[in-house]
């Protein structure tokens, strides 16, 4: 099971290192694949003038200490691209926030880092819909990684992205007239830290958007594609690579050629690749969430799922800040715990009255030694 445990945001190296000492024993139980989270920068809190943190270098540096003096893996949250590449030096686990969990370049930035990738699920979004976040992860870091087989539209859609996907190949979706991929052009991918693949399992990855009756390349790219009308892809060709991609004209969009996923189904993909998703509760008109128990096992199709069992409780912009009530969190984890879920996500802090984020919904260290045991009782039980 996996566990991830500590303060919604670093307030102090103190504080920190308080915590991690008190988190010890969790990182001792058997079976149990621990994390300590905290955040350098809480970029989505309801006021400007909230406490956000030390920020991404002073952050990092703490994180790192407690790396280093506790041997802790280590989960943090970014909010913007450009922080995933000196996060992940730090982190094994980058996190996505809710509200950004379909930021396409947020989500290959990420991707692109040798970090395990886990993506909240936004409380505006169906569980079913979590299934194209994790594909953004899967596409961008392993050409071998499933490719949604939709079919090809008609008329005036032109959509064929996702058209291509080989054994150590390039994958180049195609589009028309739209922007694809990642910022950073061709990506060299390592897999440290990314359940399971081997560090010689480096990937290149290249999108290329094509338009009708006009030569269109990704930009910034190392190995441009160009598309034209009459369906003629031309490629530059790279040692060792394949580089495949379709075209269209304009008037006829298919997805041709396209090879069947592999017999990996893509919560496997998801688990070699380093992909998790979070569920934090739905938005319930205003001011609440509410946690449907059957997204677990729809989300666990695409990837392994962690239960968020204290941003669940969360009563979000009450007021200038967020409240919560974090007496429902043993509640929700026992339920979860037995439908079936891949791990468990708490926020933990010496004094949650006083903390300076998510207070309310966070445990205090002998409430979580308490709901860890029967959340681990519960999956013992049932076979988990």
């Amino acid at each position: 099971m996996i566990l991830i445990a500590g303060p919604c945001v670093i307030e102090s190296r103190e504080l920190i290192m308080q915590v991690a000492e008190s988190l010890r024993k969790f990182n001792e139980i058997s079976g149990v694949e621990f994390y300590f989270k905290s955040s350098f920068d809480k970029a989505n809190r309801t006021s400007i003038s909230s406490f956000r943190g030390p920020g991404l270098q002073r952050g990092c540096e703490i994180l790192a200490e407690v790396k280093e003096k506790f041997g802790y893996k280590i989960l943090t949250d970014i909010h913007e691209s450009y922080q995933a590449e000196p996060a992940a030096r730090v982190a094994d686990v980058l996190q996505i926030p809710a509200f950004l969990c379909r930021q396409t370049d947020l989500l290959v930035a990420a991707a692109s880092t040798q970090a395990v990738v886990n993506i909240k699920k936004g409380q505006f979004l169906s569980p079913q819909a979590m299934k194209h976040s994790v594909e953004k992860v899967l596409q961008t870091r392993s050409a071998r990684a499933y490719t949604p087989q939709s079919g090809a539209a008609s008329g005036n859609t032109n959509a064929a992205q996702n058209s291509a996907c080989s054994d150590d190949a390039e994958i180049c979706g195609t589009q028309n007239g739209a922007r694809g991929g990642a910022n950073d052009g061709s990506l060299v991918l390592g897999a440290q830290n990314s359940c399971g693949t081997g560090q010689d399992a480096q990937n290149f990855i290249h999108t290329c958007s094509a338009k009708s009756g006009a030569e269109s390349t990704a930009k910034n790219t190392a190995t441009p594609c160009a598309a034209r009308s009459n369906n003629e892809a031309q490629n530059t060709p790279q040692p060792n690579l394949s580089h495949t991609c379709s075209a269209q004209d304009g008037s006829i969009s298919a997805a041709q050629n396209a090879p069947q996923p592999s017999g990996e189904g893509m919560h496997d993909l998801a688990r070699r690749h380093g992909v998790w998703l979070t569920e934090r509760g739905s938005t319930f008109g205003y001011g609440n969430l509410i946690v449907d128990m059957r997204s677990l096992p729809i989300m666990r199709e695409f990837a392994p799922v962690i239960f968020d069992a204290t941003h669940s409780v969360q009563m979000p912009s009450i007021g200038a800040t967020s409240g919560g009530d974090s007496r429902f969190v043993p509640y929700l984890a026992r339920a979860a715990a037995a439908v079936g879920v891949d791990g468990f996500f708490y926020e933990t802090h010496p004094d949650p009255a006083h903390a300076l984020s998510d207070g309310p919904n966070m445990l205090n260290l002998q409430q979580l030694e308490r709901v860890v045991a029967q959340t681990l009782a519960i999956q013992k039980a049932l076979g988990f």
